[in-house]
């Protein structure tokens, strides 16, 4: 099968206000390398040049959060933020780069077969549509606070946290595997999850990288809630015992 052309366009700010502060820009390189050719890797950010000279450490923060980006193989767009003083004298600050993300993936969607949104903002919905009219397969990466609309426009979406090594390594503790919670049996109370054990070779649901599995939930783990479809679970690899997973939040 001819590799898929992938472009991967990361919204750095919503991912890092929504749990990918430390998110490994090389781990999502890799990631899509496995099932494609991964042709372009941009990374969109704003940076807030009075906060920089106010605050150390943002600027500090912010100084090595792009080296991280860079190494990655990343083409980083940086737009400063701007300040606004309103009429009631107070100064708002805006920094938002969705419309140059939008305008380079439209110049590049005629060279690419799968374009790649790293983001949970509801806004690039049409964009995703807009894609998919011209015949390009959209996948989505997000962690958190995931517009329910983006996700269902995708051609598949990719809760991030289930990549293997996606953050660093002390993010988690105990930690084999994050895990998604796929359904819930009420009546026996057992909990269906899956989770990645290497990157996919292909676009296929499939893919032997996708396992799947079962455990049982006590009565506490089921009235919590905390264990539902589409929620998030540390595993420590052991097999049998509920108390082997613990929520994530």
């Amino acid at each position: 099968m001819t590799s898929l052309r992938t472009g991967i366009y990361v919204d750095s700010d919503n991912i890092s206000i929504n749990g990918g502060k430390r998110v490994r820009y090389e781990t999502i390189r890799r990631y899509y390398e496995a099932s494609g050719l991964v042709t372009q890797m941009h990374a969109y950010l704003a940076f807030d040049e009075t906060r920089a000279e106010e605050s150390a450490d943002y600027a500090t923060w912010h100084s090595r959060h792009l080296a991280r980006i860079i190494a990655a193989g990343c083409k980083v767009h940086c737009k400063p933020c701007k300040s606004y003083r309103q009429d009631s004298g107070s100064v708002v600050t805006k920094g938002n780069c969705d419309v140059e993300l939008t305008v380079d993936v439209m110049l590049h969607a005629g060279r690419l077969d799968r374009v790649v949104l790293v983001t949970g903002d509801g806004d690039f919905v049409r964009l995703v549509h807009a894609l998919q009219d011209q015949g390009i397969r959209v996948e989505v990466m997000a962690i958190c606070r995931i517009s329910s609309e983006l996700r269902e426009a995708a051609d598949i979406f990719v809760q991030a946290m289930i990549v293997p090594d996606i953050l660093a390594a002390d993010d988690i503790e105990n930690c084999k595997h994050v895990v998604e919670i796929i359904r819930v049996n009420r009546s026996t109370m057992m909990a269906e999850y899956r989770y990645l054990d290497g990157y996919p070779t292909s676009i296929s649901a499939a893919d032997p990288a996708w396992r799947t599995s079962v455990f049982q939930l006590s009565a506490a783990m089921f009235e919590s809630r905390a264990f539902v479809p589409g929620s998030l679970a540390a595993w420590n690899g052991k097999t049998g015992s509920g108390s082997a997973f613990k929520p994530l939040t």
